[in-house]
């Protein structure tokens, strides 16, 4: 009987789960078309795209073929692993047949907090004004408060993955080599704890906010 009723509770909350994904993209939906689409990295490992990254350049893909943006720009530094998690994003994003005039890369963000800034910010650089994130329903609820702390007026739009699982999906060859990164030291070996903790809570973002002429010249601590 517990059991059962576990079963019921779980299959219960991931229809909630699903109903509002679904509601707030419906939501953004209506609100577009965006100039761009901002897709947050994820490490690649094993030489070969895992399911989160397989999800996110899918979605964009589809979302570009819909209508819905006009551009995506995929973002992330080489952070875990010596691939510059943009660069491989966008390698297989032109090998499943987004058009490679569409894409764009931001190769510096370290933490989801800069996946979404430095984007924005590129995005502004280049005229774009109607910006839309996409990522999976378990990671948007961080990048939301992300936005709200700094203001980026940015639109959500998670993966459904019941529309993903209906698509149809190839596991294209690609060669990593443009996104690998020569003598690369993983960000846990360059910085420290107390470094690490203060970047992806949103410290570099801050320092380059309150001292805009030194943006990017690196992770020191104020």
């Amino acid at each position: 009987m517990m059991v059962l009723l576990a079963g019921l509770v779980l299959t219960s909350g991931c229809a909630v789960f699903h109903a509002s994904v679904t509601q707030r993209y419906r939501e953004a939906l209506a609100a577009g078309p965006y100039d761009a689409l901002i897709v947050p990295g994820f490490p690649f490992k094993n030489g070969e795209w895992n399911r989160v990254i397989k999800a996110r350049v899918y979605w964009s893909r589809d979302l570009f073929e819909k209508g819905v943006a006009h551009h995506i720009i995929y973002s992330g530094a080489a952070v875990q692993t010596p691939y510059v998690e943009g660069e491989l994003m966008a390698l297989y994003a032109r090998a499943i047949g987004v058009p490679p005039h569409v894409i764009l890369t931001e190769t510096n963000a370290l933490h989801s907090c800069e996946n979404l800034y430095y984007s924005y910010q590129l995005a502004r650089r280049l005229g774009f004004e109607k910006v839309a994130v996409v990522s999976d329903p378990i990671h948007t609820p961080h990048l939301r408060r992300v936005a709200r702390e700094f203001e980026l007026p940015l639109a959500f739009l998670p993966v459904d993955f019941v529309r993903l699982i209906q698509m149809p999906k190839v596991d294209p060859h690609v060669d990593p080599s443009a996104a690998y990164v020569q003598g690369f030291i993983p960000l846990k070996q360059r910085l420290t704890r107390q470094e690490i903790k203060w970047a992806s809570s949103g410290g570099r973002i801050r320092a380059e906010q309150a001292h805009p002429n030194n943006a990017g010249d690196g992770m020191e601590i104020p």
